[in-house]
């Protein structure tokens, strides 16, 4: 039994064989002997728990084994001005930028993936904005912090939204998030209690002149 190796591939596992290293099949949970006197061969452990599959030969077994990706794998492909929201058993996790080819193993976690379309929607979705806020007030590290502009516009205040810096739309109170994906988003809040403090400061210095100069007496006269 000296040229026999043995692999095993755990129940949360799947492998990938190589043979003098060149991809040749995946193999599921089980125990594996090969006769193998000049190690040749070689398995690669992947734990499901940890769908993301982030690897050299992702393109490869796409295009050349489409069937095997197909029964293994959450498919995930984007579009010009496409988003895609991935989610771990039923929670925001992760996104896939535009353009952009991603896989995520099936079997242990369920990953379901939803795209948007971030031109024709630039809103960010309610769900996804509290997970977002869930995570920095746990102050963990949230994926879509490279993806989401965040910001809030207090009471008596409102915001201007300026995109590539040309103002798109006005923001009431409250917590606005939009996809910063391929441009430039920002907000500027106002404090409108200053603003209408200044027309109130306006409208008296006004009457004050008025008053100043008799006007204010010979219009009462004349009503």
């Amino acid at each position: 039994m000296l040229f026999i190796r043995e692999f095993v591939v755990r129940k949360h596992e799947r492998g990938l064989l190589y043979r003098n290293g060149d991809f040749e099949r995946f193999l599921a949970a089980g125990v594996y002997w090969f006769f193998d006197p000049r190690k040749r061969i070689e398995v690669e452990r992947f734990d499901l728990s940890r769908p993301e599959f982030e690897h050299r030969l992702l393109d490869y077994l796409v295009r050349w084994h489409p069937e095997a990706v197909e029964d293994l794998f959450v498919r995930v492909e984007t579009g010009a001005g496409e988003v895609a929201v991935v989610y771990r058993n039923g929670h925001p996790w992760t996104f896939v930028a535009p353009e952009r080819r991603a896989l995520f193993w099936k079997g242990v976690v369920h990953v379901r993936a939803e795209l948007i379309d971030v031109e024709a929607e630039p809103a960010v979705p309610r769900r996804i904005v509290q997970a977002l806020l869930a995570d920095l007030q746990a102050r963990r590290v949230s994926p879509f912090e490279r993806a989401i502009y965040l910001r809030e516009v207090p009471e008596a205040h409102v915001g201007l939204l300026y995109v590539e810096g040309k103002v798109v739309g006005e923001l009431a109170p409250g917590v606005h998030a939009f996809w910063k994906i391929g441009r430039s988003v920002t907000a500027e809040v106002l404090d409108v209690r200053v603003k209408a403090l200044e027309v109130g400061e306006r409208r008296w210095a006004t009457f004050a002149r008025c008053a100043a100069r008799g006007q204010v007496g010979q219009r009462q006269n004349v009503s």
